[in-house]
């Protein structure tokens, strides 16, 4: 199973973004992101099951997580809708919180 790591909480605007690049991105409460709390390590490239949803990804432009599941990429800080890059992550939901796993991660609808 294949894994990305340095994916981080953005302490300012609450979201999940790429924290492996010196550049840390274009955070929505202005500046770039700001990493707190876990290190996330995602998977990607596998299929989507009843318990894992696929077509989440690394937005180039401002470098959040995003869900390119619809037409519409949604608002993005870098201007117009987010661009998809790299990896296409498959996320699980519902999860229970754990030492290894924390719960109530959601999709934003704000768009």
């Amino acid at each position: 199973m294949s894994q990305q790591s340095e994916w981080r909480f953005c302490q300012k605007c609450q979201t999940m973004f790429f924290d492996g690049f010196p550049d840390k991105g274009l955070c929505a409460a202005g500046g770039g992101h700001l990493a707190e709390g876990f290190n996330f390590n995602l998977t990607y490239d596998i299929a989507e099951s009843t318990s894992a949803q696929a077509a989440w990804r690394f937005c180039a432009k401002c470098h959040v997580m995003f869900y390119d599941g619809f037409a519409d990429k949604g608002q993005c800080m870098g201007g117009g809708g987010h661009e998809a890059q790299g990896f296409n992550f498959t996320l699980p939901y519902d999860v229970a919180e754990g030492a290894n796993a924390q719960g109530s991660w959601h999709y934003c609808r704000f768009r």
